[in-house]
């Protein structure tokens, strides 16, 4: 987890991947013009292509260092579990010390899908070799917002 003051560090980062002609779903910093629009009804055969994607998490919970995101952040439910990297930004206040609080500020009738997001996908399932990436994002980086 790293702590910033602002976006412009996510910016960066960003288009330094965009410029390398990576494609990159940015639902948060505006780097993607009209995100939402752009992913939102594209197959997984298309979205295999993401190699970094930025979302921002509306909770996070310190018991576990989970963070909830919402249908509603992620332009298609795919998007955070087939791209390669995965940037989610939180911010401060949105820190609950348990699950139990977490689940309270959830509203499942507002949302029709929402995960929790715990790090990068790691299993040693496959002939008992450890896999980072089979089931998700093989890394994880969470940026803090300060208020």
């Amino acid at each position: 987890m790293q702590h910033i003051k602002g976006l412009d560090t996510i910016k960066e980062i960003l288009k330094t991947e965009q410029e390398k002609g990576l494609l990159v779903a940015d639902l948060v910093c505006g780097t993607t013009p009209d995100p939402k629009q752009f992913f939102e009804n594209k197959t997984a055969e298309f979205l295999k292509d993401i190699h970094l994607t930025c979302l921002e998490a509306v909770i996070g919970v310190a018991e576990n260092g989970t963070v909830w995101i919402p249908e509603s952040a992620m332009g298609n439910r795919l998007i955070p579990f087939i791209c390669q990297h995965l940037i989610i930004i939180l911010h401060k206040d949105k820190i609950v010390s348990t699950m139990h609080q977490a689940y309270e500020q959830i509203n499942t009738f507002e949302e029709g899908f929402g995960v929790f997001l715990a790090g990068p996908s790691k299993t040693a399932d496959i002939e008992q070799s450890l896999v980072i990436g089979a089931h998700g994002a093989r890394s994880l980086r969470v940026f803090l917002i300060e208020n």
